[in-house]
């Protein structure tokens, strides 16, 4: 923690811009508190003598999410909230502890909340959830307090092509997907943020989003 804060601080420096450490996984969580308690105590150090920013940013699957994380999170370290993976209705994760992956997603949720993280969950759109595109999408609606949402796809590409028959999703049946998300969120009067849609309505509507690279914006 200490050379990788060093290190960023020393290029926002030289880049003159904010740098940000994105810790992502495996599951960055099982670091626990005091590492990251000391990993924000090392970027205010390394941030004193002014001419550096460096922000952190967390991708986590909450199930190791605890008040005594959280609160570290949001006050050594300065997140303003967590990414994650809403899987609703697939059974591939499993907790190595044993017990119900959804039951401590939903409590690791709660508890980012209740401590004054936003969490912002990202949907995988492969073809075992082409059918339940409406449920899944009434799931994070009913349960989630902010609708902060981004729904991807996944399609073949490269060597995956290979196994795109088992996995991928059609351009065709993506749209479909779309259309059907679109449909909900509109009827619920657009809340929040629902991407690529929302980015794509704010485009349209004249305003200047800052879009995905797979909506075309990469430099």
């Amino acid at each position: 923690a200490d050379l990788l804060v060093a290190r960023a601080a020393e290029l926002a420096r030289e880049c003159r811009e904010p740098t940000t450490i994105l810790w992502h996984g495996g599951e960055p969580l099982l670091l626990g508190a005091d590492y990251f308690a000391r990993a924000g105590r090392r970027t205010r150090e390394a941030c004193a003598s002014g001419g550096a920013r460096v922000r952190h940013e967390v991708q986590t699957n909450l199930t190791l999410l605890d008040g005594a994380l959280a609160t570290v999170l949001r006050d050594e370290l300065g997140a303003g909230g967590v990414g994650t993976s809403f899987d609703p209705f697939s059974g591939h994760r499993r907790l190595a502890r044993g017990g119900d992956y959804q039951a401590a997603w939903r409590a690791g949720y709660r508890t980012a909340r209740a401590h004054g993280l936003g969490v912002g969950s990202l949907l995988t759109i492969d073809r075992s959830l082409l059918g339940r595109v409406r449920d899944a999408y009434l799931y994070y609606r009913n349960f989630a307090d902010d609708m902060n949402l981004r729904v991807n796809v996944v399609y073949a590409l490269g060597r995956g092509r290979a196994v795109a028959h088992r996995f991928g999703v059609r351009p065709e049946e993506w749209g479909k997907a779309l259309v059907t998300l679109r449909a909900l969120w509109e009827r619920d009067g657009r809340p929040g943020s629902l991407a690529p849609l929302s980015g794509w309505v704010a485009f349209a509507e004249g305003r200047r989003p800052q879009l995905s690279c797979d909506c075309g914006s990469c430099p």
